[in-house]
């Protein structure tokens, strides 16, 4: 039987591989890898000589610009028989560097065994440099940027991006906008914004500036994302906020102290007067001595609590530290906190050495403390809005042993995650909700206690209990 192609079909095969020769670098290797054909222009482009070429693998043209990987991986797919597409940057004879866009197709034999591959590529060395000295360009700035198409898809983003975003380029590249950023961002929104992101799995949140304006990358239409971090930006606003209330606070504080404590002096007065004529009577009506008796003791309580807010508001940079009785300061912070726990249905449990003391300042002490009571309370309270049911409690040891006072503050809230609990001291971090801490006072508390030579530690089990510990020196030096 005659097989023998038809002229013209013949012809065309020729003009194809012809036409092929003129736009594609061709190479054919055996089942092992090894070069058995070449074009003219694979040799044009790498110097080398078909002669050169044939017998050798393509370890010959291979530049280091690749990790080891990146080949494993090229093989392990065009030996499963799959087609193999990608960038290669390979190196000429003189030695300088080109890139090729490359498919790799495998030719099967019975068995579905490769027995042939042959390699098809088209050089973009000068595109390439165009795409590498526009990342450099990218990766240069200290704002992080990134590049969507028209479908909505990130095409590009610099390297401070990725490290804002904690994502790798895989993970990026070739994702829609509007899931990269949860849909705090949809594409096609011109202009600035503020958004504000759950990273690190949820655990942290992250504040940024975003700006998006229309852009021509590589000659196409597209969007340019600028992103800038403000987290820190946010905490300090939200820091001089809380210092603005503060002073406030201790202006108010002072007033009433001035404007209400004298007069709250004379009324105690009379109301002692009252009780010691009561006492003088044959017959004293216990109604009204038990209703003197508690407005005496409203008064202190009164008393105390202006007391108690001058405390929270004075600063003790020139304070000296002494050996301080801490229970009347425990009981000051726990008569602060009492409308809380009432609000908040939680019930305190105290178990106090009366007698325990510690090197410290009064006022330091009971603003450290008061911001441990308080981050109970937050834990507790966060707890009971997924579970109303539940019922918060706290518990308040102080004891006195081996020169040492221990003070700890445990409560059975949300507790704190074991990857965080190794940055609760770290400054600006919070596990708190925008709004409920700066990610400053455990900073803050543990700087103030190191200064008495003490520290704070902290145990924690997610979902059952946390526990901070002040441990401070029982005794002077």
């Amino acid at each position: 039987m005659d097989t023998q192609l038809p002229v013209e079909t013949q012809i065309d095969i020729e003009n194809l591989m012809f036409a092929i020769n003129e736009a594609a670098i061709l190479a054919v290797t055996d089942s092992k890898g090894v070069i058995t054909y070449v074009n003219d222009r694979f040799c044009k482009i790498s110097g080398y000589s078909k002669a050169e070429l044939i017998g050798q693998t393509h370890q010959i043209v291979r530049s280091d610009h690749h990790p080891r990987q990146f080949f494993q991986n090229l093989w392990q797919t065009i030996s499963a028989g799959k087609v193999w597409t990608g960038q290669i940057c390979n190196r000429a004879k003189a030695g300088q560097h080109y890139w090729v866009d490359t498919v790799i197709v495998p030719f099967l034999d019975a068995q579905k065994k490769p027995y042939q591959y042959v390699a098809i590529r088209y050089e973009v060395t000068e595109k390439k440099e165009v795409e590498l000295k526009l990342q450099s360009l990218l990766d240069s700035t200290f704002e992080g940027l990134m590049i969507y198409n028209v479908e909505g898809q990130v095409i590009e983003a610099n390297r401070t991006a990725l490290d804002l975003l904690g994502q790798a380029r895989e993970r990026v590249i070739g994702a829609s906008v509007e899931e990269l950023f949860t849909g705090a961002l949809q594409p096609f929104e011109i202009g600035p914004r503020n958004i504000m992101l759950s990273l690190d799995g949820g655990t942290k949140s992250q504040h940024f500036d975003v700006s998006v304006k229309p852009y021509i990358h590589l000659g196409s239409r597209a969007f340019l994302i600028g992103l800038v971090d403000v987290t820190e930006k946010r905490s300090l606003e939200a820091l001089i906020l809380q210092q603005d209330r503060l002073a406030t606070a201790g202006f108010v504080a002072s007033s009433l102290a001035h404007e209400i404590g004298s007069p709250m002096g004379v009324v105690r007065g009379r109301a002692e007067m009252v009780m010691m004529a009561l006492e003088s009577e044959k017959s004293p009506s216990p109604q009204i001595k038990t209703s003197m008796e508690v407005i005496v003791q409203q008064i202190d309580r009164i008393t105390k609590l202006i007391q108690s807010m001058l405390n929270l508001t004075r600063t003790q940079s020139n304070a000296q530290i002494s050996l301080v009785s801490i229970e009347p300061l425990i009981r000051d912070v726990l008569e602060l906190m009492v409308v809380e726990f009432s609000k908040n249905q939680i019930q305190v449990e105290l178990d106090l050495d009366l007698s325990a003391k510690a090197m410290t300042t009064p006022h330091a002490f009971f603003q450290v403390l008061l911001n441990l009571v308080v981050n109970s309370v937050h834990s507790l309270c966060e707890k009971k809005e997924k579970n109303p049911a539940f019922s918060g409690q706290i518990w308040l040891t102080a004891k006195t042993q081996a020169g040492q006072t221990r003070l700890s503050v445990r409560d059975n809230g949300v507790g704190i995650e074991k990857a965080n609990q190794s940055k609760l001291f770290v400054p600006f971090f919070t596990t708190k909700p925008v709004g409920k801490g700066t990610g400053l006072g455990l900073a803050t508390a543990l700087k103030i206690v190191q200064s008495w030579g003490g520290r704070i530690t902290v145990k924690s089990e997610p979902s059952e209990y946390a526990e901070f510990t002040l441990e401070l020196r029982a005794s002077a030096p």
